[in-house]
């Protein structure tokens, strides 16, 4: 065993990298054993320093594994460490190393720090394991799976050892394959353009394994075939393309990009080139794009018109042609033949941003000469002249002439996005096209189509920077813009425009500028909206269409803000522009409110614009017509207040205004009341003009107080019976009381009796009318005789009158005198009925007892009576 002093000699001489021997490696590696734990520490760090300079044998490395997790921490860390070391130093050798070894190293792979001190193992240990599987990638495979988890986890994880993992994979795949989950973890390092070379290179190896891989790859090896600029790279790309072909099924897109490409590579040596070129003719039509070798293929082609559709067709799809190409197709054009396809490919090659030569348009100027091809190689000039590239006088003409012309809505679109340009690019001979410019810009603000209006807001924009535009120009863009109708997103451009037009001073600007805000109001509550409106009410041209719309919302919705909205209304100098449907819900409101001063200032609005020559519906006219009657009857009104009758209803008759003003109004009386000279020709008139007069608590009043004072009784006291009737009274006890004091006309006695008895049913009347009742139980007047009864018979069942014994008196008399006659009526509960009847008839026919059951005396008893009187 090696003491503690012997271990630190061997440090000192390890230190200086003095070489030792083998067996005293194998010491080192037995004094691991010992009990003494520093002579453990010291044995281990002189085996890590040891293993950085000098090889360790395999059975030393064997020993050592055992010591990997030793309980001495320090003692972990150096052998760990030390093994690290040896291995690499096995695996530079050309044998394999053991399996035991390589089965259990992607465990040594560190994911935390393992610190001596202030000193770091971890990275060395982990640069040591992936440096041993390099160089082991290309020795043997690797049975231990957990290798390519370990490599998964560093690869998506984009940790620092990626690219050394990417060493590894480069060199493994030459020989073996990898699993499809480490296939997949590779993907992440195409996202980083430093690793992207090294993971398309193990990718190559996959493909050429016979391994599928996914779709994303098969793109970029797509990309590559298409777009590099390395002829080697694009046919590499496309010969992986053809094994993975046949490793896997490919997307559609994919296999038909193969097929593209291997067409281009036959079509020169192929007897069969119109089968070729159809095939490209048939994807190009499905928006295919053709890769680089292909089209170089086609460019030997270009007699072929068949070649040049699918040359058409990829300049349409937006792939470049590539100038040496474009230069031979303008070899091939004569400005003086229908050659459309090629024309079509000078506007694709236009569209595309690609520099058309000097050469190719002056050909196309000439070709303008040429009505059949015109409007297409016009096209291309527009194209340009969105670019902003100089147009001569005669092409701008022409432009200007088609878009004034055009038709198609799309077509006149794209017409129209070129004249901005045009204008910016031309600007000091722009002078010389503004009226015809200006006319194209009205047309197009005046379309339904909104983006037409957007592009001539916007092209109008920059023709008023250069030149003063005509007022007319600005009147369409305002009546547009202010129209109800009008797309808010224009309402915006339009505002846009003038406020950019107001930063440089135009002079049009102040008379445009309050419509435009109008316009544009911008509010977050109704409140807000009428504040802001209010500025704008007292202005010569009023509001616009959808202000008096906002208006007539808050009209319609917000009750807090109604009376606010009429007094905007009133201030506007312009009322007959008020909009029907906001004079409808004026009318509305006045028809459903409560508010008095609502309604008066509605009717005010719709008499205001009526004035102001508003044509009003017929709602609206009869509100207006009554607010005249109405004024003319405040007139009246006002007069007779000072007349006699006024007077008399005041103070006589204790009426006060209110009262009064209600006789006038609820009563509906018709006509100049001026003229009423008295109390009866205004009760006389009331009720002529108003048969529901008694729901008038002034009118009850008035009668009631009439009665009192014994003033024309034969006109009130009917009319007083009627209110008894319908239970409308005020004060019918006192009433009747003073009428049975001092009423002596017997023509009225029967509406006064008539009166009393309807009366008992709700009220309680004095004995003066119960004395009058039983007065005239025998009154020759037999409806006096009925009422009497009736009024009489009622009282036993009120708990508030004393039983009347003069009527119960009576009727035992009038039984005992039918008695005598010979009819005999018992005193059973029915009995008064018959009394009813009997004092109700005119004729009373004795025969009727004798000859009928009493189940049949009251039917049989009216009707001898009718015959009787009827004789």
């Amino acid at each position: 065993q090696i003491s503690l002093l012997t271990a630190n000699l061997i440090l000192l001489s390890v230190q200086k990298q003095v070489q030792i021997t083998n067996k005293t490696i194998s010491n080192l590696v037995l004094a691991l054993n010992n009990d003494d734990k520093q002579t453990k520490i010291i044995s281990s760090k002189c085996i890590y320093i040891l293993s950085k300079y000098a090889s360790l044998e395999n059975d030393a490395l064997s020993q050592m594994k055992d010591f990997l997790n030793d309980q001495v921490y320090d003692v972990s860390v150096y052998i760990l460490t030390a093994y690290s070391y040896g291995l690499v130093k096995l695996a530079e050798l050309s044998e394999p190393i053991d399996t035991m070894h390589m089965n259990n190293l992607s465990s040594l792979f560190l994911t935390q720090s393992l610190k001596l001190g202030v000193m770091n193992f971890a990275d060395e240990i982990n640069v040591n394991i992936l440096e041993i599987y390099k160089f082991e990638a290309e020795k043997q495979e690797f049975e231990d799976k957990n290798v390519f988890v370990l490599f998964d986890s560093i690869l998506s994880l984009n940790e620092n050892y990626s690219t050394k993992i990417l060493e590894i994979l480069q060199i493994y795949t030459k020989r073996y394959t990898i699993p499809a989950s480490t296939i997949q973890a590779l993907e992440y390092a195409l996202g980083f353009p430093e690793r992207f070379e090294n993971a398309i290179l193990i990718f190559h190896n996959v493909i050429r394994n016979g391994q599928p891989v996914t779709n994303k790859i098969l793109q970029i090896l797509a990309d590559i075939l298409y777009m590099s600029i390395n002829a080697r790279r694009r046919y590499n790309s496309f010969k992986l393309l053809e094994k993975a072909r046949q490793n896997q099924d490919l997307p559609e897109s994919i296999f038909y990009k193969i097929e593209l490409a291997k067409a281009g590579f036959v079509l020169s040596r192929s007897t069969n080139k119109k089968s070729i070129i159809t095939f490209m003719q048939d994807q190009t039509n499905n928006g295919m794009q053709l890769p680089i070798d292909t089209v170089n293929a086609l460019e030997n082609e270009t007699d072929n018109e068949d070649a040049l559709q699918v040359l058409y067709n990829i300049s349409k799809n937006k792939q470049i042609i590539q100038y040496d190409l474009l230069n031979k197709l303008i070899e091939h054009f004569n400005p003086n033949s229908d050659q459309f396809i090629l024309i079509g490919i000078f506007e694709n090659v236009a569209k595309n941003n690609q520099t058309l030569s000097a050469e190719l348009l002056n050909k196309l100027e000439m070709a303008l000469n040429r009505k059949q091809i015109e409007d297409k190689v016009l096209l291309i000039f527009v194209y340009l002249a969105q670019k902003g590239e100089k147009l001569c006088n005669n092409i701008i003409q022409k432009i200007l002439n088609k878009i004034l012309l055009e038709k198609d809505i799309m077509l006149k679109q794209e017409l129209l996005s070129a004249l901005g340009s045009l204008i910016e690019t031309h600007y000091t001979d722009i002078k010389r096209f503004q009226r015809q410019t200006e006319e194209i810009l009205v047309n197009g603000i005046n379309s339904d189509n909104i983006n037409l209006q957007k592009i001539c807001i916007h092209v109008l924009r920059i023709l008023a920077r250069f030149v003063k535009v005509n007022s007319s120009v600005f009147d369409a863009v305002i009546t547009i813009g202010t129209g109800l109708s009008c797309d808010r997103t224009i309402k915006e451009e339009i505002y846009s425009l003038f406020t950019f037009m107001e930063q440089n001073n135009s002079e049009l600007t102040s008379k445009y500028k309050a419509k435009i805000q109008l316009a544009n109001l911008d509010y977050r509550s109704n409140s807000e909206l009428l504040n802001k409106l209010k500025a704008y009410a007292n202005h010569e041209d009023g509001l616009l269409e959808q202000n008096y719309n906002q208006l007539k919302n808050i009209i319609d919705q917000d009750f807090q803000l109604q009376e606010k909205a009429l007094e905007i209304l009133h201030l506007l100098k312009s009322k007959n522009k008020m909009t029907d449907d906001l004079i409808e819900s004026i009318v509305l409101l006045y028809e459903s409110t409560n508010s008095k001063e609502i309604k008066n200032s509605c009717s005010k609005l719709l008499e205001d614009a009526n004035r102001s020559g508003k044509n009003l519906n017929d709602r609206a006219a009869e509100i207006f017509n009554e607010k005249l009657k109405n004024d003319k009857a405040d007139k009246i009104e006002q007069a007779f207040s000072q007349s006699n009758l006024y007077k008399e209803l005041n103070t006589r008759f204790q009426l006060n205004d209110a009262q009064i003003k209600e006789l006038l109004t609820v009563l509906k009386i018709k006509g100049n009341h001026l003229n009423i000279q008295n109390i009866k020709e205004l009760v006389q008139m009331s009720i002529s003009s108003n048969p529901l007069y008694y729901n008038s608590q002034a009118f009850v009043f008035l009668i009631e107080q009439v009665l009192l004072t014994n003033t024309c009784n034969e006109i009130t006291l009917p009319c007083y019976c009627r209110i008894i009737k319908e239970r409308k009274y005020q004060n019918v006890a006192e009433v009747l009381e003073k009428l049975v004091q001092t009423q002596n006309e017997t023509s009225l006695l029967s509406l006064l009796i008539e009166s009393i008895y309807h009366s008992l049913k709700d009220c309680h009347l004095s004995e003066s009318c119960i004395t009058l009742l039983e007065n005239n139980l025998d009154h020759d007047d037999r409806l006096i005789r009925s009422f009497s009864f009736k009024g009489l018979r009622m009282i036993p069942s009120k708990k508030e009158y004393t039983k009347s014994q003069r009527f119960q008196d009576w009727c035992d008399f009038t039984i005992e005198n039918l008695s005598n006659a010979g009819v005999h009526i018992e005193k059973v509960k029915t009995y008064l009925d018959v009394l009813e009847v009997i004092v109700s008839l005119e004729f009373i026919d004795l025969d009727v007892f004798k000859k009928n059951d009493k189940e049949k005396w009251t039917r049989e008893l009216i009707i001898s009576s009718l015959f009787e009187h009827f004789k």
